[in-house]
């Protein structure tokens, strides 16, 4: 038969005491007559685990399992001894992950020429509650696409947000061996007028710069500004964007108010509705003044004319009497 524990290690252990005397002789044919005190008991028997004690590049470690990872590596140990290996860089997998953050870039772009340059159709104005009662959902659906579009039209912020992508990947990053400090240099263009100025990969000497200079490949996307005074130059193509996309969430946020806010009184936006929320109320109530004003002359002439009919009335009788 065979006793085993559910973990490795020191801190595993197998922990056999037999109080009779007879559980190891009799019972599992064990011979072990080790009696450490003269009590006539055998000592209880230990069977203990022991951890893996191993040596990468000078630096000990000790783990209580034969499976384990050391600075992004899985090692698997299967005996005692010495063993060399060799890390390399995985250039497919970056050079996918690569391509990938420059369609989401391309994606980027796009979409927000498509906004810039989305027509508008002045003749499809917001529908009101009657109107909308009076159409089906596809009909509504339609029509508020319609008026929608074009919205976002020239619009200041987007445009801004726009150049500054453009300007951040376009740009060499300060403080970079000028053999690898642009875009240029990874094998990048930015395509024609019609293109929106999406970036095309020479997909040849981006590998070529992943498998010969992998560190400065990735200080040019990742490396972060250390001026003092917040040195956009200095950091790198993500970090860029990341930064322009944060910045112009933030002033979209500002202007328009968030989506999680259930009263917005904060943004441009939001002060401009509560601003037009109490102009129309001021208009009513200047609206009902107008129309009480309008309601008392009209009745004070009511009486007025019932005045002169009466007036008249009783001159008519007056002539009629004298003659």
């Amino acid at each position: 038969f065979f006793l085993n524990t559910t973990t490795t290690g020191a801190q595993a252990q197998i922990d056999l005491v037999d109080t009779t005397g007879e559980l190891f002789h009799t019972t599992l044919h064990i011979s072990y007559n080790v009696d450490s005190n003269g009590d006539g008991v055998p000592d209880k028997i230990l069977y203990q685990g022991q951890n893996a004690d191993i040596t990468v590049n000078d630096a000990s470690f000790s783990m209580e399992s034969n499976q384990f990872t050391i600075n992004g590596i899985n090692y698997e140990l299967r005996g005692t001894g010495t063993s060399t290996l060799t890390v390399s860089n995985d250039t497919d997998a970056v050079f996918d992950k690569i391509v990938q953050f420059i369609g989401k870039y391309n994606d980027t772009i796009d979409k927000i020429n498509a906004k810039l340059s989305e027509p508008k159709y002045r003749d499809y104005l917001p529908l009101t509650d009657a109107q909308r009662e009076a159409m089906t959902d596809q009909q509504v659906e339609k029509w508020e696409a319609k008026a929608r579009s074009g919205i976002l039209q020239r619009d200041d912020l987007l445009q801004g947000t726009l150049y500054q992508l453009r300007a951040g990947f376009s740009n060499t990053v300060a403080g970079l061996d000028p053999s690898m400090d642009s875009m240029f240099d990874l094998g990048f263009t930015t395509g024609s007028y019609e293109t929106n100025g999406k970036i095309i990969i020479d997909e040849t000497k981006l590998r070529s710069a992943l498998e010969q200079n992998p560190e400065k490949v990735m200080a040019l996307f990742t490396q972060v500004d250390t001026d003092p005074n917040d040195n956009v130059d200095e950091r790198g193509l993500a970090v860029r964007l990341y930064d322009s996309l944060n910045s112009a969430i933030k002033k979209l946020t500002d202007k328009a108010g968030s989506p999680a806010m259930m009263t917005d009184t904060e943004s441009v936006i939001g002060k401009a509705l509560d601003q037009l929320a109490d102009d129309m109320s001021n208009f009513e109530d200047h609206l009902k003044q107008v129309e009480d004003r309008y309601w008392r002359q009209f009745t004070a002439m009511e009486q007025a004319i019932q005045r002169a009919n009466m007036q008249s009335g009783w001159l008519m009788q007056q002539f009629g009497g004298g003659q």
